[in-house]
């Protein structure tokens, strides 16, 4: 599954993406998001319905031709999905393990022609099915971000996540780093899966420098059900005299909640 995201050129050259994990990103970190994220893919790859590197490549294309990858990118995932999921114009439908149908349909501000109206639009964009987890994970488009909602495809429950979210090997936890440019918002979540649903186990920030400081997060594997491995980047802070680093290091679950491992160097 990917990640689905649409640039927004603004006045004094600003550049904010408008869709998924780095809709606020100023154009440095774009760079270093990018180069770290592909850094990262052969860990994900196995979660993923589409082309999350086509996506990624994406942001630093023209950003009047990402509408056009998005339909493209759904097209293909609905193509893989057999005939569980359907879109019908404006409504994308999901086939529950129940046997009933889920349909989310784009407000009706998406087809305004009016620049105002329009503004207000929600859309939903097909990205894949999480098999061990039982999971469909949509993305809930807006024109200033966007969530992810990941669906029970028995139960049509859903929850709205900040970022992508990564799943564990037996598809009982869920990952999410929050990569955003909100420094009280930056970290990690750990969603634990249920049967019929989901729980927030943990969240922390545990190599952040205040929110002065952006802090990435990037997956490199699920080492276990209660261990992952990362990549940990700093940006730095010339005034605070913070050099920017990047570490590799563990995080796994203790009895006191999640914390990490031994650091060292990328």
């Amino acid at each position: 599954m990917s990640s689905v995201m649409e640039q927004e050129h603004k006045g004094r050259g600003q550049m904010r993406c408008r869709y998924g994990w780095i809709w606020s990103l100023r154009p440095c970190r774009i760079i270093i998001t990018i180069l770290l994220a592909l850094a990262a893919l052969p860990a994900l790859a196995e979660h993923m319905g589409v082309d999350i590197a086509a996506l990624l490549r994406s942001l630093s294309s023209d950003p009047h031709s990402n509408t056009s990858m998005m339909q493209d990118q759904e097209s293909a995932a609905i193509a893989g999905a057999s005939e569980n999921v359907s879109r019908d114009k404006r409504s994308l439908n999901l086939r529950l393990r129940s046997g009933k149908q889920l349909a989310l349909s784009d407000s009706k501000e998406c087809g305004a022609t009016d620049e105002i109206v329009a503004r207000n639009c929600i859309s939903f964009i097909y990205l894949g099915h999480y098999d061990r987890a039982h999971l469909y994970e949509v993305l809930e488009v807006r024109l200033e971000g966007g969530n992810f909602l990941v669906i029970d495809d028995l139960s049509g429950a859903m929850w709205r996540l900040s970022d992508y979210p990564a799943v564990s090997p037996d598809g009982t936890r869920l990952a999410v780093f929050k990569n955003t440019d909100v420094g009280s918002q930056q970290g990690i979540e750990i969603w634990r899966r249920t049967v019929d649903s989901m729980t927030l186990e943990w969240s922390g920030d545990p190599f952040g420098a205040g929110p002065e400081v952006r802090t990435y997060y990037f997956l490199m594997g699920w080492i276990s059900e209660s261990e992952m491995t990362l990549r940990v980047v700093s940006e730095g802070n010339a005034e605070a005299g913070l050099d920017p680093q990047c570490r590799l290091t563990s995080l796994g679950r203790s009895t006191a909640g999640w914390k990490a491992g031994r650091r060292q160097g990328c």
